[in-house]
């Protein structure tokens, strides 16, 4: 069977107290073999929260969460039936029971197997979490802000990246591992006034806040790991991280963290991201990192975002040793 055109469909509960409608022209189907969908025996289409419309039966939905509890999956209290779940590594998604749409048939569409099973439990994640949090608290106790190898006096490039982008002074901006960064102070010191800065560790967070004084008031502050704080819905134009992506090792972690950009940022925001170049180190503060090129970084964001530029920076350390980054701006599509 060749691509289906995009179409319009309802959907329902058995009993009917919930419907709903959602446009597709459905790509694919999926099974997933997690604990909750080999029960569900569900066959599911992927579509975008903007393409989902509830027609009636909010009051009638449960919802129930485990491991993670990042996914929602939804179910009529009335008559038990499934409809729909709120996706976990793309939360901005919705997996849909195409069994509950009116009049399909699935005939002919090729179905994916999602492997859920393999996915990190939330006791994994509290783990994996605890244990990088307790490593950078050390290496923030252990020395000054102005020691570590990725301290910048100023991020000129990062600023004028920012810049660049041509967001509005009041427009919220989030840095993701600002930790001890001297960014936000460049951003306030421009005029910025929407300035988030998140990190995992509380004592880079003090620090940046004690160096900042009064006018730290002026920025949000946030201690969590990216790949599991709950950031609000579209809430920034852009997003900058020049210090966390390339420790995400593990292919969950990257993907927890791309889910986390499509949520949070505005369709249509702005998204820079730095790395470690393919020539620069293998390891920073004694952990491994991923290296990448600009089109690989690119490709770890996927098809929602359009890559607009791309740059390579060399970073001299406090040590005077060099390392090499690299930048990519791009841009999230809206729907």
């Amino acid at each position: 069977m060749g691509a289906r055109s995009m179409q319009k469909y309802f959907g329902s509960c058995h009993c009917g107290a919930v419907r709903f409608e959602i446009d597709t022209d459905f790509p694919e189907l999926t099974t997933c073999d997690c604990s909750i969908c080999r029960r569900k025996n569900a066959l599911m289409v992927k579509v975008h929260e903007s393409r989902f419309r509830l027609l009636a039966g909010e009051e009638s939905l449960t919802e129930y969460r485990f491991h993670t509890r990042t996914a929602r999956h939804y179910f009529c209290k009335v008559c038990g039936i499934y409809p729909f779940h709120r996706k976990r590594v793309t939360p901005d998604n919705l997996g849909i029971n195409v069994y509950c749409l009116r009049d399909f048939d699935p005939t002919g569409i090729p179905v994916r197997k999602a492997l859920g099973a393999a996915m990190p439990s939330a006791a994994d994640s509290e783990g994996m979490t605890m244990e990088t949090k307790d490593h950078w608290e050390k290496i923030y106790s252990a020395k000054t802000p102005d020691a570590v190898s990725w301290y910048q006096p100023h991020a000129e490039l990062s600023l004028r990246l920012i810049r660049n982008a041509g967001i509005d002074l009041s427009a919220p901006i989030i840095d993701v591992g600002g930790g001890a960064s001297t960014l936000v102070d460049d951003l306030l010191g421009a005029g910025y006034t929407d300035v988030t800065v998140l990190d995992l560790s509380a004592t880079a967070l003090a620090e940046a806040r004690r160096r900042l004084g009064a006018i730290a008031n002026r920025a949000r502050w946030i201690e969590g790991d990216v790949t599991t704080v709950a950031l609000p819905l579209h809430r920034f134009d852009l997003w900058h991280d020049r210090a966390v992506f390339h420790f995400l090792t593990a292919p969950e972690a990257r993907a927890a963290y791309v889910a986390s950009v499509l949520r949070s940022v505005k369709p249509g925001g702005h998204v820079i991201v730095a790395t470690f170049a393919e020539n620069g180190p293998a390891q920073c503060s004694g952990l491994p990192v991923v290296r990448y090129r600009a089109d690989d970084l690119h490709a770890e964001f996927g098809e929602p975002f359009t890559l607009l530029s791309h740059q390579e920076e060399t970073h001299h350390t406090p040590l005077g040793t060099v390392q090499q980054f690299v930048y990519c701006y791009c841009r999230k599509a809206s729907p």
